[in-house]
């Protein structure tokens, strides 16, 4: 399984020795979210206020003002009223394609495939432009989407209901409503729930193996269609050259041939004058072994020539043939089998989360149904043991406090949240203390700023296309950084 927060999960796993699978969600749920933010890529804001007019784009203009960045963070968090005069579109691209985000006259509208920008209060995360002066809160600001994993409550706790409905336990035992052998009958609702929960667990992983399959043939395609012309380019310039190498190389083999045949000629003609010794001309002689020497060395050459173009030919054939099969294995894809896999994706998405909504149901519903046998037990110890003074009225109000004082969030996500703010705020101090090296001038909250980022990025495998910032900086990691004129205090 592949997850964004892998690297941080292992060290969760070696610095508490918590494995079980409920832990690994909740990283899985986290890294989920954190994973929205390398598709998106931020192109221009229109604001009319008006006949005024302003347009930036973010993919040329090098600076924007500060009131921008506030513009863009309204849209979602919704500070402050619009003028009814006005108008915003936002324009950002998603996996490569076009959405708008606009506002008329305050009402937002967003498109339902962006919907998630608003629900986790992502655009908080592509801003450099508050100083931080406390980095846990920075942490809860920035993670504040965790507060939705909560467990569903569809049931009134069964001891306060009770006191609500003023019922004493020895009449319930009297109506049959608590007995040993309910309590049986529970455990086994138990039992069964704990192995629908390891189904879920399972399924959970299945998901998430599908995904990971389904997002490499995803990019597979997408990088096979968009090189699709530079392709046919290269096998239209391959083929070219191999015809102009082919008939070089003909051409080279004539002109051998011409000279064996000169060489050949002189090799007779001296041949003729060492039979005719009485009219041999040795000046002639002579000059007919120069002559071989100059087409010798030329046949050298020449063959020399053939062996190195006949080896340039053979790669460019050998190229041509990689080339002509890969085409004929890529050219009956289209973007639209990228798109019939992005659905699919999309589709393991909302299943998982589905399922995952499921498990948290069953979690609670085994945490209450082991409450209910812990407090039916007692209750029936309590009824035994009356006639020795047990305080049972007691016993029950401290099982209610103990409820009561339970959190909503499964006890996973707390821990895990608990671990992560740790390792959050430990990294961004030992990162903020480097920086202070590097960019000097700019006070500490300004550069602890810069450091959540940079940990964001660094630890937690958070990937910009664009980020607005105070502060000119830089990481490879973050393709444009777009300087914002300003900063909030």
């Amino acid at each position: 399984m592949k997850m964004i927060l892998s690297n941080v999960y292992e060290r969760f796993v070696e610095h508490t020795g918590l494995k079980d699978a409920m832990y690994k969600t909740v990283f899985i749920q986290i890294g989920d979210v954190l994973n929205y933010i390398k598709d998106i890529n931020w192109i221009k804001l229109k604001y009319n206020i008006g006949s005024e007019n302003y347009v930036y784009n973010f993919t040329s203009d090098i600076e924007i003002p500060l009131y921008v960045v506030e513009i863009i963070q309204n849209l979602f968090d919704a500070d402050y009223s619009f003028p009814e005069s006005s108008k915003v579109e936002l324009e950002l691209e998603y996996k490569g394609l076009p959405y708008k985000i606009e506002c008329v006259s305050d009402e937002v509208v967003i498109p339902p495939d962006i919907a998630f920008l608003d629900k986790y209060s992502l655009f908080r995360f592509f801003t450099v432009t508050r100083k931080v002066f406390d980095i846990f809160k920075e942490f809860d600001s920035l993670f504040e989407f965790t507060d939705a994993f909560r467990m569903k409550v569809d049931s009134i706790y069964t001891p306060l209901k009770n006191k609500f409905e003023e019922q004493v336990g020895h009449e319930e035992i009297d109506k049959g409503n608590i007995s040993e052998s309910n309590i049986s009958s529970v455990n086994t609702l138990i039992e069964n729930l704990k192995k629908s929960r390891s189904d879920l667990l399972t399924k959970l992983d299945k998901f998430n193996d599908e995904k990971t399959k389904l997002i490499h043939d995803k990019n597979a395609i997408m990088k096979a269609v968009r090189s699709k012309k530079g392709t046919e380019l290269e096998r239209k310039n391959l083929s070219n050259e191999y015809d102009i190498l082919k008939e070089d190389y003909d051409n080279y083999k004539k002109e051998l041939y011409k000279v064996i045949d000169q060489i050949a000629e002189i090799d007779s003609q001296l041949e003729t004058m060492v039979y005719n010794k009485e009219e041999l001309d040795v000046a002639e002689q002579e000059h007919l072994k120069d002559r071989k020497v100059v087409f010798a060395k030329q046949q050298k050459e020449l063959e020399e020539i053939l062996v190195n173009t006949k080896n340039i030919i053979d790669n460019v054939k050998l190229r041509l043939v990689e080339v002509n099969n890969y085409i004929k294995g890529i050219q009956n894809y289209t973007m639209n089998d990228v798109q019939v896999l992005a659905q699919k994706i999309e589709e393991i998405d909302k299943e998982y989360k589905e399922t995952y909504i499921s498990l948290v149901s069953i979690e609670n519903e085994i945490k209450q149904q082991s409450i209910k046998v812990s407090t039916d037990s007692i209750q029936i110890e309590k009824e035994k043991s009356r006639s020795g003074g047990t305080n049972i009225n007691q016993i029950d109000t401290q099982d209610i406090v103990t409820h009561l004082s339970s959190p909503l969030q499964p006890t996973s996500v707390t821990v895990v949240m608990n671990y992560l703010r740790y390792f959050f705020v430990y990294y961004t101090s030992k990162v903020a203390t480097d920086l202070m090296k590097l960019y000097k001038g700019y006070d500490a909250a300004t550069i602890q700023a810069i450091a959540c980022k940079v940990v964001l990025i660094k630890f937690f495998g958070v990937y910009y296309n664009n980020i607005f910032s105070s502060v000119k900086f830089v990481d490879n990691r973050i393709k444009t950084v777009t300087y914002v004129n300003g900063q909030e205090v």
